[in-house]
């Protein structure tokens, strides 16, 4: 699987930078966790700091387009992620202590 860095785009007040990489694959579209390694090694960046948007596979290529943005730390992520996203990558939302789920 290669990549090919088409844009990328520093969001200072997010903290993150954001990019979108057209990846090259034999066979079917690769799984969001390979594509997500295989970007974060490329980027040089930490996995757990990387968060994949969007995987658009193109009909009949053997390409696919990805939106992708790295975070600068921890905090910016839980800060500025939306929850469905970071479930979906494995990132649980820091925990706050200011209401449990009983309270009402």
């Amino acid at each position: 699987m290669d990549f090919k860095i088409q844009n990328e785009k520093e969001m200072r007040l997010l903290k993150r930078k954001d990019y979108t990489a057209r990846v090259f694959h034999d066979g079917p579209t690769p799984s969001r966790d390979k594509i997500v390694d295989a970007l974060a090694k490329q980027l040089r960046a930490k996995r757990e700091l990387l968060v994949v948007r969007k995987i658009g596979a193109e009909f009949g290529s053997p390409s696919s387009v990805v939106e992708a943005s790295v975070y600068a730390d921890e905090e910016s992520l839980g800060r500025f992620e939306p929850e469905y996203m970071r479930k979906r990558h494995g990132k649980e939302a820091p925990k706050d202590g200011a209401a449990s789920e009983g309270d009402s």
